[in-house]
């Protein structure tokens, strides 16, 4: 029983394969801050209110250690594709700056 609860938590704390496991603990930085609030949101007012949302908390020009997950999204593509949707002009130009951030 240990083992696997180990090997749950060690799969979902070294590679997430979904925005949701980013707000888990916490945001590392605005990118994943972005990407766990901005999806969904169509309307351009609204994501604006969450770009300055993820902004007090993190710096949008702060290093960003790119992602290498085993599971999940494995590019900034495939990132894209994951998260911008049919959203806002402003919601799909963050998406694309964050998937282009934390993906190679």
């Amino acid at each position: 029983m240990l083992k696997r609860f180990l090997a749950c938590s060690l799969l979902i704390v070294s590679s997430p394969s979904h925005a949701d496991f980013f707000g888990l603990f916490g945001y590392d930085n605005f990118h994943e801050c972005i990407l766990d609030n901005m999806p969904g949101i169509s309307r351009h007012k609204m994501a604006r209110v969450t770009y300055k949302d993820c902004k007090k908390d993190h710096s949008p020009a702060g290093h960003v250690e790119k992602q290498r997950p085993l599971f999940g999204i494995k590019t900034a593509d495939e990132c894209i594709r994951e998260f911008g949707e049919d959203y806002s002009q402003a919601g799909i130009g963050w998406i694309r700056t964050a998937c282009n951030a934390l993906y190679y």
